[in-house]
């Protein structure tokens, strides 16, 4: 399977989640607004690492589960193929570990097929971080388990 054809089984089993009103709760404070605005402004296919690169200032950290659901195409997209600067895979990982409970059957076994072609793709990557590998394989196990 071919790192597009992988993108395309993402698009297509969560291609079900609707695009979401309200991205985060732009009602709590001014940063939330702007994530708020930022996530509005974009598709799955629009999203940049420009976007949400940023871990200092990353609206994925303050979106609601149906706009990280919404969006995880797209954040799938930009760990497949982001490198050097455009670099993205740390952050997806990140997400990914705190949001598993919000997979569906089908969502789950997707992203196990993402996670081991992450894995192996960037093994080897000078920017990766060792933790980023150790956080794969516990999101793995996680997705393995019943």
């Amino acid at each position: 399977m071919t790192d597009s054809d992988l993108l395309d089984a993402v698009a297509r089993t969560f291609g079900g989640h609707p695009r979401p009103r309200v991205f985060t709760n732009a009602d709590h404070c001014c940063e939330c607004a702007e994530h708020n605005q930022t996530l509005s402004a974009h598709t799955p296919e629009s999203l940049s690492v420009d976007d949400v690169g940023n871990p200092g200032w990353d609206p994925i950290c303050f979106a609601t589960p149906s706009a990280y659901l919404y969006f995880f195409p797209g954040l799938a997209r930009l760990a497949l193929t982001g490198s050097g600067r455009a670099f993205y895979l740390d952050q997806f990982v990140f997400h990914l570990s705190n949001r598993l409970d919000l997979l569906d059957d089908s969502e789950r076994n997707v992203v196990r097929t993402l996670l081991w072609r992450l894995a192996e793709k960037f093994d080897n990557d000078p920017y990766l971080d060792d933790r980023t590998l150790w956080t794969l394989d516990d999101c793995l196990r996680k997705l393995e388990q019943p």
